[in-house]
């Protein structure tokens, strides 16, 4: 991404009317980031995960950053795991990390 298209101009705004303005923490910083380099982004991105989906690439069991998957997704997927072993009287075991 050529430097130029990275520049943005940043505007303080206020995150509630009701602040005072010269407090820097009562702002939030916005950008506003070239149109180009939003298109530019947008479109390594796809070429980028079409990449991964055409290679076999994709790592079956990840929902972030792919369309039509969500936390929800996973969470029903384990969900469903966990109900069709225990209906075949499998011992079950959820081991959950935060890292």
């Amino acid at each position: 991404m050529p430097e130029k298209l990275k520049e943005a101009v940043l505007k303080p705004k206020l995150k509630k009317d009701s602040l005072e303005y010269e407090e820097y923490t009562n702002c939030r910083p916005i950008s506003n980031l070239k149109f180009l380099s939003k298109v530019i982004e947008k479109v390594a991105a796809d070429q980028f995960l079409e990449h991964l989906a055409n290679n076999n690439l994709e790592e079956p069991f990840q929902s972030a950053y792919k369309r039509f998957h969500s936390p929800e997704t996973t969470l029903l997927k384990v969900q469903n795991d966990i109900l069709v072993a225990i209906d075949k009287r499998k011992c079950v075991v959820l081991l959950l990390l935060d890292m």
